[in-house]
């Protein structure tokens, strides 16, 4: 019974120390992996502090890794992970390190990570093979990382001479670093698509500047599809396929110069498909932009208003430039007729004020005869004015001329010149410039239906009457002319570059600061590769003043020629003065000097009748001022 027990206990040894070989041999077939990985994270990542989201089967990564070295926040999830499972804040975007056992349950776990809020494209992903695969899922786990457009992924792997190898792909073009090498694929999901792989070299810094190289700064004219609502359907077809050409009929300026020189910076090729306006209201999407949401197309060529509700089902361009919508109606120049200004109707109150005054002046010279009023009051004017009329005012025709020539002076003068300077310093309303006028002037007002909240907003058409002036049309965003040309009591809101081409077109007139105003951007579909590489392009066409420059081109230039028009019809639509005018006046004039000439007539008769009287002097003695004065008069 002894040699019974001797005799097994010496088959368990010899079975455990066989197993322990091996082990022994898997060990150092497969060096240490995961070591590996751990001195990789190291060397390359452990400065940064990205929190690591790491499965529970690779955790010795970080358990390996001195205290010092973890100044992260690490979180572990397993295959049954569920997005929920997170509570805590993560304050920035973090690295991935997964191990599954297949790409099935890879997708199960990425499609749960990619609904958590912290989930950014930008985040690294490495895939840790598991041991005995030697390399030959890399090709098929990267394109199911690029699926969910993940650039920065790579797969760590053990090939069959125990060679470390590093895996990732460019799905853009075949282009990487020289520490990079091409690997033939069969089952490339495109023409684009490579592959590369590198043999890892522990502690070789080398590496990794290799694993951060940019994979979308060299596109090398890769297509991506476009939409967007064309401004014109001519010659556009719904469902067509077009090149960057079509953009000229299909787009304004500023849209179409952005466009332009974003393709051209990004060297790429747009496919365009043209549909139906873009909106997203009510948690409705309509239009072009259902090909954004379903992930059928990258980007909208058509800017839109900033909207936070959009940025919940699409990606919002970093590129803010404001803009907003002008009111078109008809050039009405402020325009007063020359009758009007000339018609001494108005100045009646002045009239009956001079013959007012000439009346109670005669009635008092009349009843006071003695006490020579009137030569008192000619001393007076002459004082007034200060004439220094050498001839003596005793002829009564010059006494009436220059009585009433005064009385018009003081009286008349004024109330004419008044009236004409008023006329003249009137500014000009006659065109609109907000929307008060648009109410005041009581014109029918169009305008596109998303915008009734804004018109409500201002309280001015509050009133039931009122509303009847207000037409929303669907059709005014793009443009409304067609509703002003025929109807000089129509006014039109649509966006600005649709008014003032428009306004140019027909010689209409437009307003000349924005009556709403706004922020607009560019949509592109949710979690795209080439987003963050758009937002640096437009960050540098800002900064460098295009975005300015195409501003005053489509804005202010035009406006400054429109009003330079207007101000050009309206000074030709001025009247000149001329004698038909002044008609009144003249006979006025001419009235007051046959009077006088009368009035002279009948001296001359008086004249000829009357005896010649001699003069003679006579003296005076007047005491002023306890002196004698002596005063020699002819009489």
């Amino acid at each position: 019974m002894g040699i019974r027990k001797i005799i097994w206990w010496l088959i368990l040894v010899y079975s455990y120390d066989k197993i322990s070989a091996f082990d022994d041999i898997l060990y150092r077939r497969s060096p240490t992996l995961h070591t590996q990985m751990g001195q990789l994270f190291k060397l390359c990542y452990s400065h940064r502090l990205n929190p690591v989201v790491i499965t529970t089967n690779l955790i010795d990564i970080i358990d390996e890794l001195q205290v010092e070295d973890v100044n992260f926040l690490v979180m572990t999830i397993d295959r049954d992970f569920k997005a929920k499972d997170i509570r805590i804040f993560i304050p920035d975007y973090p690295l991935y390190i997964v191990s599954t056992d297949s790409t099935d349950q890879l997708q199960r776990l990425l499609n749960e990570l990619k609904s958590t809020s912290t989930w950014n494209l930008v985040s690294i992903f490495f895939f840790i093979e598991a041991e005995g695969n030697n390399c030959q899922n890399a090709s098929q786990v990267l394109q199911l990382l690029w699926k969910f457009e993940l650039l920065s992924s790579f797969y760590f792997c053990i090939e069959p001479h125990n060679d470390i190898m590093l895996y990732t792909y460019n799905p853009y073009t075949n282009r990487a670093p020289d520490s990079w090498t091409e690997v033939d694929a069969d089952d490339k999901p495109d023409s684009r698509w490579t592959l590369y792989k590198q043999l890892y070299t522990p502690n070789d810094k080398k590496v990794c500047q290799s694993l951060s190289y940019d994979k979308t700064k060299a596109l090398d004219g890769y297509e991506f599809k476009a939409t967007v609502d064309p401004v014109s359907w001519t010659n556009l077809t719904r469902n067509e396929t077009y090149d960057v050409s079509s953009l000229d009929q299909s787009l304004v300026t500023m849209e179409k110069m952005f466009m332009i020189n974003l393709f051209s910076a990004l060297n790429v090729t747009p496919r365009i498909n043209y549909d139906d306006r873009g909106l997203y209201k009510n948690n409705i999407v309509i239009g072009y932009l259902k090909a954004l949401v379903n992930a059928t197309h990258d980007i909208g060529l058509g800017s839109r208003l900033m909207n936070n509700n959009a940025s919940q089902v699409v990606d919002l361009i970093n590129l803010h430039y404001q803009n907003g919508f002008l009111i078109l109606t008809h050039h009405k120049p402020f325009k007063k007729p020359v009758d009007e200004v000339t018609d001494f109707c108005d100045i009646r109150p002045a009239a009956a004020l001079f013959l007012g005054v000439l009346i109670v002046t005669f009635i008092t010279i009349a009843l006071n005869t003695d006490n020579n009023y009137a030569q008192a009051a000619l001393d007076i004017l002459l004082m007034i004015l200060d004439t220094e009329i050498l001839t003596p005012l005793q002829r009564l025709s010059i006494k009436i001329c220059y009585v009433v020539s005064f009385l018009i002076i003081f009286f008349m003068n004024p109330a004419i010149q008044g009236k004409i300077s008023s006329y003249l310093s009137t500014p000009d309303h006659g065109n609109v410039e907000s929307f008060k006028d648009v109410y005041d002037q009581k014109y029918n007002f169009y305008y596109d239906p998303n915008f009734e909240f804004d018109i409500r907003e201002l309280n001015l058409w509050s009133s039931s009457s009122n509303d009847k002036l207000l037409h929303p049309v669907d059709s005014a965003y793009e443009s409304c002319s067609k509703y002003v040309l025929n109807d000089s009591s129509a006014a039109c809101l649509s966006y600005s570059e649709f008014q003032i081409a428009d306004a140019l077109k027909y010689k209409l007139h437009v307003t000349t600061t924005f009556d709403l105003k706004f922020y607009l951007t560019f949509f592109v579909r949710k979690n795209w590769a080439l987003k963050n590489r758009i937002d640096q392009i437009a960050l540098r066409l800002t900064e460098a003043g295009l975005l300015n420059h195409w501003d005053k081109e489509t804005l202010h230039w035009p406006l400054k020629k429109i009003k330079e028009y207007e101000s050009i019809s309206s000074s030709t639509e001025y009247d000149q003065f001329t004698l038909e005018n002044m008609l009144f006046a003249y006979i006025f004039f001419l009235l007051i000097t046959t009077l006088a000439l009368i009035v002279f007539g009948f001296e001359m008769l008086l004249k000829k009748i009357r005896p010649r009287r001699r003069l003679r002097l006579q003296q005076k003695i007047v005491i002023f001022n306890r002196r004698v004065h002596v005063i020699n008069e002819w009489v």
